[in-house]
């Protein structure tokens, strides 16, 4: 399984990396810490490409 970034993501998803800080926070996307550093599941780019075209 692929693990990306918050920037990473964020790029993927054209959005502000300040917008994926706010997602991880309230828990809207899954995500691992790995000792500080968050890191997201690529799977997790489908599952909110599909909430946010809504």
């Amino acid at each position: 399984m692929e693990y990306l970034t918050i920037p990473q993501f964020a790029e993927r998803m054209q959005v502000d990396e300040r917008t994926v800080q706010r997602w991880v926070a309230a828990k809207a996307i899954k995500y691992i810490r790995i000792n500080r550093t968050v890191r997201i599941p690529a799977s997790q780019l489908a599952q909110r490409e599909t909430v946010v075209a809504k």
